[in-house]
């Protein structure tokens, strides 16, 4: 029976975390800080083409090619559907 198996695994993780709550606790804590020390290294990009357009893309050489052909001569415009 599944279920009966699935039950006595579940009974002896809890026994077993019962009886070390503090470790548990302490290796929990270190597992969040080590998941999180990623975030310290993250840089936020607000350049929408930077942000949703793959690295080296030929979309990119031509944003480039039409600014640099016919430059903003004022505020730019977008519209988000």
């Amino acid at each position: 029976d599944h279920h009966g198996k699935l039950e006595r695994i579940l009974y002896k993780i809890g026994v077993f975390l019962a009886q070390r709550p503090w470790q548990f606790i302490f290796f929990s804590i270190l597992l969040i800080v080590g998941c999180a020390s990623g975030v310290a290294s993250f840089e936020n990009e607000i350049r929408q083409d930077k942000l949703w357009v793959p690295t080296g893309a030929v979309s990119l050489d031509q944003s480039d090619y039409v600014d640099g052909t016919w430059p903003a001569s004022g505020a730019r415009a977008m519209t988000v559907w």
